[in-house]
């Protein structure tokens, strides 16, 4: 007995198996947080990422038995008995379904998916814990002013002694101008995420704000509905 699925890739031959939690809602879940933690997909790279979606089932899930990395071969007559078919992944998202060879109905997810992406992230190591950075607002670049701050991704983190990437607030100190390393920075802003003595950091490319978007803590101008 289970609510059973396994994850894959549409070249995969391998997967993710799920005894339990194998709904659409669950899975989903899943793969969000991991997109969260910016783990290279297994669409991408398929040790690592098989291995970070396995890592974080089973930390959600504890035991021995919840969770495991099979082969997987489409012609296996015995995933036909499977409560909720294949998931074929791409990136983090569901790409495709091979559906169980029986009546189906979907089961609704458990929780809204904050709430599951909460429940997730507190079984997880603390180190590698998301927190607040879940449910932060997220603001497109160039909405972001002085005196902002917001989650950056450190790829040099520490915590306790530990290198850990992960995220890290980050306050904007000012705007870029011209061009740095090659790229243009005019307007970009620049946090004091590596900043030395009274160095405000426009030296260094990596404190400057280059993606689309950024997850807020707290921001100069009140946001409104």
């Amino acid at each position: 007995m289970g609510n059973r699925a396994i994850v894959t890739t549409a070249d995969g031959e391998i997967g993710v198996y799920l005894h339990w939690n194998g709904g659409r809602g669950s899975v989903e879940a899943f793969l969000a947080y991991c997109e969260l933690k910016r783990y290279r997909p297994p669409s991408e790279d398929a040790a690592y990422g098989f291995a970070r979606l396995a890592q974080v089932i089973g930390n959600f899930f504890g035991g021995t038995l919840s969770v495991g990395v099979v082969p997987y071969d489409p012609d296996d007559e015995a995933l036909a008995g499977l409560d909720n078919g294949v998931y074929v992944i791409d990136g983090w998202r569901i790409a495709g379904r091979v559906m169980p060879e029986r009546d189906y109905r979907e089961k609704p997810a458990a929780a809204p998916l904050p709430q599951m992406l909460h429940s997730i992230d507190s079984r997880q190591p603390i180190c590698e814990q998301l927190g607040a950075f879940i449910d932060a607002p997220v603001l497109t670049t160039d909405q972001i002013v002085c005196g902002d701050e917001v989650w950056v991704y450190d790829g040099l983190r520490k915590v306790e002694g530990r290198s850990v990437a992960g995220y890290v607030p980050a306050t904007v100190l000012a705007v870029g101008a011209g061009e740095l390393n090659g790229m243009e920075v005019d307007g970009v802003p620049i946090v004091d995420l590596y900043v030395d003595g009274e160095c405000t950091g426009e030296d260094n490319i990596n404190n400057y704000l280059l993606e689309d978007s950024y997850r807020l803590i707290r921001h100069e101008i009140a946001l409104t509905a």
